[in-house]
């Protein structure tokens, strides 16, 4: 017995040690995650980010990070209309890369900045056109080539000013035709 002890003594020192080493961790961090409607009132401040979803913002519903009860990170908001974005936000806004979809079938993929269509991105219209090229406030602005009904319809190679083409730029139309020079406004000058 005497021989056993010490063996003992071992044992039940090892579980002791074991035992407080397991309740004195600290819980693990982890994202809380929302899965019911809230309101942003029952939305608890964070420093970091937290995960929700389905959480309402006025009449749209949002899935996605929220800091401070505002989106803010990754996410998805799809608005009353059937309207949505995916994407990045800022301060509750779209701000990133990101694509906003709109119910009539239109979508833009590219660059938001502060709410608005600004930087690189491409416009897909319902109707088949696709403009690819710099944006400014939503409209298109800066070098752009637009593909009228995918390219089928011609296409524009040029520059754009607040959604119209203007400054140097090139018309080929679908026969082949094409007219290459000084766009004011929308309109060719000869």
């Amino acid at each position: 017995m005497k021989k056993r002890l010490p063996a003992l003594i071992f044992l039940v020192v090892v579980i002791l040690m074991t035992l407080t080493y397991f309740f004195e961790q600290p819980e693990p961090a982890y994202t809380p995650v929302y899965s019911q409607t809230v309101t942003e009132t029952t939305v608890p401040a964070a420093e970091s980010p937290i995960t929700v979803e389905n959480f309402q913002i006025g009449t749209a519903m949002y899935t996605g990070e929220l800091l401070g009860g505002i989106p803010q990170g990754y996410g998805t908001m799809v608005y009353a209309t059937q309207d949505s974005y995916e994407g990045y936000w800022e301060l509750g806004q779209p701000h990133g890369f990101g694509i906003f979809t709109w119910a009539s079938g239109d979508f833009y993929s590219g660059e938001f900045r502060q709410g608005e269509r600004t930087g690189t991105g491409a416009y897909y219209w319902a109707n088949g056109d696709i403009y690819e090229g710099d944006f400014l406030n939503g409209q298109l602005h800066g070098f752009g080539i637009l593909f009228y009904q995918g390219g089928s319809g011609g296409v524009f190679e040029g520059n754009w000013e607040n959604g119209q083409k203007h400054g140097p730029g090139r018309m080929t139309e679908s026969d082949g035709r094409s007219y290459e020079g000084e766009w004011v406004w929308g309109t060719f000058q000869n």
